[in-house]
Parts: C-alpha cells; structure tokens; sequence
C-alpha cells in the first residue's frame, strides 16, 4: 500500500494541536474533512489515537502526574512530543466498514444559533473521537516483532528494560531509554542500527525509528533496505542507499553525517502545516536542522559515532582502521597497545623496545601472546625455504647471515635533536641518548620517513622493523574483531627510518635494505637494494580467502651489514568496512 506522506503529515500536526488545546476552528473543520473523506487519514488517526489513549492509561498518567507535581521529565515529554510530531505511516490491515443505509424519520427541524451549532459540533467531535480511542485501544491496536538485538555493551537503561543479544523488539509507544554503554540493532528490513547512551528511542515499525535525542549510526544492509527512516524532532532521515550518523541534542537540534551513499533529509515545519523542505545530503557532508527547522552546513566527523562493538576486547569501533603497530604493541588495533612496546623476532616473546646486541636466529617460525599475530621468525633462505605461517606456507626467502639486532617496534620515538643521535659522538654516548628517549628523558617526536617534509602527527603510528626480522599477522582472526565488518585493504607506505639523516659520515643513497610483504606465503610486494631517500605506497587489496599477511624486512648485502636498514611501516592499516 502506498502512503501520501504530505496528507500523513497533516493528520499527525492536527492531532498533535487538538491534543495540546491548540487546534482552531477552521483546523478542526479541516481535521473533520479528511477523516470524513479520506480512509488513509482515519487508518493513521486511528493508530495516533492508539498512542494516546495507551499513555492515558491509570499507571501512566499516574506517573505523569507524580512527575508534574515534582519536576517535569523533560526527555520523557520531549520523547511524547517527538512521537506525535514525527510518527510514521504504520502498516495496519484495511480494515472494512459496513454501510448501512437507515431509513429516514421526518422530524421538525429547529433553529439553533451559531455558538449552539459550533458546541453541538464540538460535542459531537468529544463523542467521535473517544469511539475512536476505544476502537484503537481495544480493536486495532497490535504489536509485531520489527528488529532483533544484535550485540550490546556495557548497556544500562532506564526503568525495567534489559536488552540482550538474540533479543527479539516489537514496536512500541514507550521509549527505550539508554542511560550509557551501546546497542546493536538489526531491523527486519534490512537496516542496522548502533545506538550510543545517552539516548531516548523509539522503534516504530521493520523500517523506521524515532531517535528523540542521543546518538544513532544506521547501515543499510542491502538494496532492498532502501527507504528505512530516522525520525528525530525537527527531521526525517530516508536512506537512498547509505551509511549514516544522527546526533539529537537536548534542545532539539539535529546533526546529521554523511559517510557513504545518499539521503533524503526533511524538515516540518510546524507551523505551516503542509511545508516540507526536501534536501539531498551526499556522502561526506553534513547538516543541522534546528528546532525551528532551518537547515545549515556543518564539519563532517568521520569517527565519533559507534559503529560497532568488540565485546571480546570490551572495545569501540568508531570507524577507524586497524592499526598493525598497536597489536605488535600488545592491542587489538583500535588504540589499545603500548607504544614502544615490542616483540624479539626469534622468541616471540613480547617486551619494553630498548637497544640491543647482535643476536643470531634459531630458523624457527615462534608464536606469539597476541590473538592477533599468528607468528614471528628471523628470515634466512640459506637451507632452503622457511616458514611464514603456522598453516606451514613456505616462502624462499634469500640468504641473509641469519643475524638481526633490534625487535620489532610499536611507534618508536626518537630524540628531536639529530646531533645527540649521531655517529659524531662515541657510540656508547649514541646508545645512551637513544635510552633516554625511550626512557621518555629527552624531548623526543615519533620516528618519520627520510622522504616526509611534514612531522609526525598526533594520531600516526609506524611499525619498526630493522633487517632481518619478519611477522605474520592472523587476518581471519582480525576478521572477526568487529562483528559485522570485513576486511577491505592493507595500506602503509613503507620507507628508511629519518634516523639516517643523523649519521653523518653515510650518505642516505649509500644505506639499502630489502621490504617483502606477502599473502598466505606468497609474494605480493618487494622491493629490493631499496634506499633511504625512496618510499613506497602500499595498497594491498584482501580477499575474503586470505589468511595471513606477513611483512619481512631483509639486508641487501649493501656492504653496510646492517647498520642503517632501519625500515618502517608507517601508519600500517586494514581498513574495515561494514558487510552489505
């Protein structure tokens, strides 16, 4: 059945100022005329009728009383004011009536004045309206089963209401009121919804939700998913195709973000009952609808909604990329690690990043303590090909001399004064500024590539891997540390630590080192007898089937051992993104 949204519209801001004692005369005449003629209009009025008389039942009005003799709950009535003003069109079964034609009486008509006309009138108007109150109470008023609770974390609500995974949500008139922690929903039609608390909810119908303020993050599943709604007080999401984020505040503004797709954004305006403003809003943009309804452009946020939920790291996704180094620094990915934290590539064993000695390899592939690292190793091809997974995938790797010093590194610091970091001064003197960096005793900023103009920001990460050490990552595991997402790509650019700008007596283009990255063992990208002043994107595409992602850094036999091979992943991400 098709809908006229704009008669919709109009029958719900009637009734909206009947019920608030702000209807005219000429509204209640027009109200009058669309019931009488219209059987659209009265299945609606009938269901908006259903959501009055259920809150005038003894226990609510009760409490609404107790309220007003207290302190009005103003989330409450904003939550009720929200639901008149923005109520959807419900699917109710049509509902036939049958005509009976009385015969008709001759009586004596008698006069009665303009002001006796327009009571009768109103009293005829009392009497229709609470038979149809009864009837929607009584006779037409159902609920159905709409969405199903997908995951939770840390969620507390209001009143008796306890949300748990697997749950079954049927349409209701009463909020959902979260006061912290995070909800997932998936309605029947095919949206997902991350709903964050603070938040007052409601959920309408398989295709629509009301959020009367708080946070909400909407994915649209699939193409058969196209239209589904977020009402809020002042709007009207519909989703052409999206991923979207809605912020109410308490004083009725409305934020909504775009991150992908498109939508169709509305805004009422109350008081001319029959305006809608239509705008399309398109992926990277944003806007605000006031509480008067104005619309306005605003910055786009791209990671302060909740996405998603880790509920075996007690975690967030808020949109960001998995960050390699901050598993090597004992993480899940999402900002949890330890910086400078790292991992000997023979033990596996994970420790403080400090200097160290030259050390041979045992040729063997190590696990390591992390859910998320299948394993690490020392690479030498020299007896032939060696392992790079636990699945026992081969690589053959090139000779090295089976030696490596450093261990790999999550996001080292280096001093900010070069000169403190060179070969002019001795080399003890040379180990023991680089620990008073990692002592943090020194100023310091995040180690950068040779080829980066611009200093490190706040927010970037490297992955530090001196020659010859090699890890391999569980992609699978990763794969289900956000439920409801996949893995998109792998993306780095890899380069020679700035560090080499510091020793003065090589020159950069003298210093070379071998980068490997492969996929289930086998080769994806190299380079080799790569220099200090060259960097190299990476964009690595991930199949579903993948498994492993492993990333070695070996000596190009340059001449220099491997003195200056300080390579580094810089900002090594998997981009997720939600399952359609």
């Amino acid at each position: 059945m098709s809908y006229d949204d704009e008669l919709l519209n109009e029958v719900g801001l009637l009734v909206s100022f009947s019920q608030e004692g702000e209807l005219s005369d000429e509204q209640f005449n027009r109200l009058s005329a669309l019931l009488k003629d219209n059987a659209q209009a009265r299945r609606y009025y009938y269901s908006l009728m259903n959501i009055y008389a259920r809150m005038h039942e003894t226990e609510s009005v009760m409490a609404l009383q107790g309220e007003k003799e207290k302190t009005a709950d103003k989330e409450m009535l904003n939550a009720l004011l929200a639901e008149e003003k923005t109520a959807p069109a419900i699917d109710i079964p049509e509902v036939v009536f049958e005509e009976k034609v009385l015969p008709r009486v001759a009586t004596e008509r008698k006069s009665h004045t303009k002001k006796s006309n327009s009571v009768l009138g109103y009293v005829m108007a009392a009497a229709a309206m609470l038979l149809f109150v009864v009837y929607a109470k009584y006779v037409m008023f159902s609920t159905f089963g709409v969405a199903t609770v997908n995951n939770t974390l840390n969620a507390v609500f209001a009143k008796d209401d306890v949300l748990t995974e697997g749950m079954r949500l049927e349409n209701r008139t009463e909020a959902f009121r979260l006061k912290s922690g995070v909800v997932e929903i998936d309605f029947d039609y095919g949206a997902r919804v991350v709903i964050e608390g603070p938040a007052i909810f409601y959920l309408n119908s398989a295709q629509t939700m009301t959020l009367n303020s708080g946070r909400v993050y909407a994915f649209v599943l699939s193409k058969s998913a196209k239209g589904f709604t977020v009402n809020t007080p002042t709007s009207r999401v519909v989703d052409m195709g999206t991923e979207f984020g809605v912020s109410v505040d308490y004083n009725g503004n409305s934020d909504i973000y775009m991150t992908r797709g498109k939508a169709a954004l509305y805004s009422a305006d109350r008081d001319k009952l029959r305006s809608a403003k239509a705008n399309i809003i398109t992926a990277g943009n944003a806007r605000r609808v006031d509480s008067k309804g104005k619309f306005d452009t605003i910055p786009m946020v791209n990671d302060e909604f909740a996405r998603g939920i880790s509920t075996e790291q007690g975690v967030i996704w808020r949109g960001q990329n998995i960050d390699l180094a901050d598993i090597v620094g004992g993480g899940c990915g999402l900002g949890t690690g330890i910086a400078q934290r790292s991992i000997d590539p023979d033990s596996g064993v994970m420790q403080k990043w400090s200097i160290a000695f030259e050390r041979s390899g045992s040729r063997r592939y190590s696990s390591v303590s992390s859910a998320y690292i299948d394993g690490v190793f020392v690479p030498d091809g020299e007896a032939g090909a060696i392992d790079v997974t636990s699945a026992g995938d081969k690589w053959e790797c090139p000779d090295t001399d089976n030696s490596y010093k450093y261990n790999i590194a999550n996001s080292v610091r280096l001093p900010d004064n070069p000169e403190q970091y060179g070969f002019s001064t001795e080399p003890p003197a040379s180990d023991q500024m680089l620990e008073k960096a990692i002592e943090g005793k020194v100023a310091t900023h995040l180690m950068r590539l040779n080829t980066m103009t611009e200093p490190a920001r706040g927010g970037d990460s490297n992955l530090f891997m001196h020659a010859n050490v090699g890890i391999t990552f569980d992609l699978k595991a990763i794969g289900k540390l956000v439920p409801g997402t996949r893995l998109r790509r792998f993306t780095s650019v890899f380069g020679i630590s700035e560090s080499q700008l510091a020793m003065e007596e090589v020159s950069v283009k003298d210093a070379e080192l071998d980068v490997w990255v492969l996929v289930d063992g086998e080769v994806v990208f190299s380079r080799q007898d790569m220099h200090a002043d060259e960097s190299y994107d990476l964009d690595i595409e991930l199949k579903e089937e993948y498994r492993y992602l492993t990333m070695v850094i070996t000596d190009s036999n340059d001449g220099y051992q491997k003195a200056f091979d300080w390579g580094e992943f810089y900002n090594p991400t998997i981009e997720l993104e939600a399952v359609k």
